[in-house]
């Protein structure tokens, strides 16, 4: 089954790697994990500096690197490592949109794999047609259509034992246009959610779309996410559940530091548990003055104290043993 999650970020750093000439990322992403020193830029790159370089993985990636900005396959060859090197024809392979290089692998999986990267780079479903592998060749379509932004490339996939590949396709190219009629082509009710949910955020965190959510935990989970996300109580007023819509307050209040938010709640914890937290971040002893229960006044002068590091609070305190915990989380940090 594709994971969906990543194809955002995959079709993106396909494209800015093809435009910059290479396609070294793109296929990083699929299996491989670079290495953590840096190699010279391109702009000073040639064979020469790379021979300097002692750490071999280093001096792998410097030929890599010259390899794909010259085109030059046979520079491939000096690479040591064979996985390297089979890595480095592939992204010639790519940068060139070569084909051809691609049949000089005997493994068919790595050809197959040679042929994805050529496919996208070149935007081309003929080439994905010659992946034998199923799911090889539905990835290759769904990339292509999330870069074309074309939902009839979805409808050509044609694995039937498992539809996830042709849905997720059509949350790619939906999320890529920010298209949310386009997630009506998806059948199952989860995925066609998650479509909904992809969509909204990439238009921005829209409340319009988690009416159409039919589960009711599902609609109120997002109408909290986009309350947050734009710190509106408006959207907090939509959930059905009063301890959700006490929570959405509580949080907005913590995030605008605005005790007067905190009296919208109607459960009195929540509500004490609010002013605590905005007085925490707003650092202002007079909301604690405004609790009547001198335990809850203690807790959050302590609460006060330890953000501001301020031992003179602590003595303000009543409580012998939430004094002491203030005097020692400031002297000497310990677990409350």
């Amino acid at each position: 089954m594709p994971k969906k999650g990543l194809a955002p970020i995959i079709i993106i750093l396909i494209i800015a790697l093809l435009a910059a000439g290479g396609v070294t990322g793109y296929l990083l992403i699929k299996n491989k994990k670079p290495n953590q020193e840096a190699a010279p830029t391109t702009s000073v790159l040639n064979t020469a500096l790379c021979d300097q370089i002692k750490n071999q993985d280093a001096k792998n990636r410097c030929y890599a690197r010259v390899a794909i900005t010259k085109q030059d396959l046979s520079l491939c060859d000096k690479i040591k490592d064979q996985t390297s090197k089979d890595k480095c024809y592939y992204d010639v392979a790519a940068a060139k949109k070569d084909l051809s290089i691609c049949d000089k692998f005997k493994n068919q999986d790595e050809r197959d794999w040679c042929y994805e990267g050529v496919a996208i780079t070149k935007q081309d479903l003929s080439i994905c047609d010659q992946i034998k592998n199923q799911e090889g060749k539905d990835i290759c379509y769904s990339l292509i259509a999330e870069a074309k932004q074309d939902l009839s490339i979805c409808d050509q996939i044609k694995n039937q034992m498992d539809k996830a590949f042709k849905d997720d396709c059509y949350i790619r190219v939906a999320t890529a246009k920010k298209d949310l009629s386009a997630c009506n082509k998806i059948e199952n009710q989860k995925r066609k959610e998650e479509c909904y949910a992809d969509v909204g955020a990439a238009k921005g965190g829209l409340a319009f779309i988690c009416h159409k959510f039919e589960n009711q935990m599902d609609k109120d989970e997002c109408y909290k996410n986009v309350a947050l996300a734009k710190q509106d109580l408006s959207i907090c007023d939509k959930l059905k559940n009063q301890m959700d819509k006490d929570w959405c307050y509580e949080e907005i209040a913590t995030i605008k530091q605005d005790q007067s938010i905190c009296e919208k709640i109607k459960d009195q914890v929540t509500k004490d548990w609010c002013y605590k937290n905005v007085a925490v971040v707003k650092q202002d002893l007079s909301i604690c003055d405004k609790f009547e229960n001198q335990m809850d006044k203690d807790e959050c002068y302590k609460n006060v104290a330890l953000a501001k590091q301020d031992l003179s609070i602590c003595d303000k305190i009543k409580d012998q043993e939430i004094k002491d915990r203030c005097f020692i989380n400031i002297i000497a940090p310990l677990p409350l």
